[in-house]
């Protein structure tokens, strides 16, 4: 009788046990590459294997950052003048620190190509003790990106001298501004989704699923809305795969 009953509370307790894990809300971010120019990052909350919350930053990378707005023909010799983008030419900073790294400037001679990606806008290469490439670097890791947006949030991102000290230039379009797309005024629109619209579709979209489509799942229509196993989630934004693959790596880290 006695042993009957002490199985009974092992399993009773048990089943609580469960229920309390089951039941908590775990939150994780994911980080990584997103519409080939930016460190995407989704801040994921999930409950019971399921996304509850979920919203999405971008921040700039050196292509924006780095980028100046100089006056004249006659360029300083820390500037990398007239490089060829996607569109058109721009002038870069030749030195930028991040973290305690260093990062020195050089502009390459065909535009990088990853996977038979082309990444145009990627035209200076950015280097450092360690580091052979900050584009491809951080591309090729999560930790990585996490290791980028750490060193911005902790304000340690500035155009630098030849001697790591900070350097006095102008940068040039939203990125004058602040490091994120969320607080820089990008892509604002006042008719259609823009920028935040987008996201704010997306994060819609998930919430509710374990964020388990595949490629193939996500398909964008005639309408430019993208759908999920065939639902759709409003947004029309370019390159909806990479968010949601940073939203999958938010979910597999919350999950683990």
């Amino acid at each position: 009788m006695l042993k009957k009953l002490f199985l009974s509370l092992v399993v009773l307790l048990s089943v609580f046990s469960l229920a309390a894990c089951g039941g908590k809300e775990k939150e994780a971010k994911g980080y990584g590459i997103v519409h080939k120019d930016y460190v995407g990052v989704a801040d994921m909350k999930v409950k019971k294997g399921e996304v509850t919350a979920v919203t999405f930053e971008e921040y700039y990378l050196p292509y924006s950052w780095a980028s100046l707005d100089i006056a004249g023909e006659e360029k300083p010799e820390d500037v990398l003048a007239d490089v060829t983008l996607k569109k058109g030419t721009g002038d870069f900073a030749k030195y930028i620190k991040i973290g305690d790294k260093l990062f020195t400037g050089t502009v390459r001679d065909e535009a990088l190509e990853i996977e038979g990606v082309t990444y145009a806008n990627q035209a200076v290469k950015y280097s450092a003790e360690g580091i052979e490439d900050l584009f491809v670097w951080l591309k090729n890791s999560e930790a990585n990106c996490k290791w980028y947006v750490e060193q911005i949030l902790a304000e340690k991102a500035f155009i630098a001298k030849a001697d790591g000290t900070k350097a006095d230039y102008t940068v040039k379009g939203n990125a004058a501004n602040g490091f994120t797309k969320s607080t820089t005024g990008y892509w604002v629109v006042e008719d259609g989704l823009g920028w935040s619209g987008n996201m704010a579709k997306i994060a819609e979209a998930l919430v509710g699923t374990k964020v388990n489509a595949s490629a193939l799942d996500l398909v964008q229509g005639e309408d430019k809305i993208w759908t999920i196993k065939g639902t759709a989630s409003g947004s029309t934004v370019k390159d909806f795969k990479d968010y949601y693959e940073v939203a999958r790596r938010a979910y597999n880290t919350a999950t683990k």
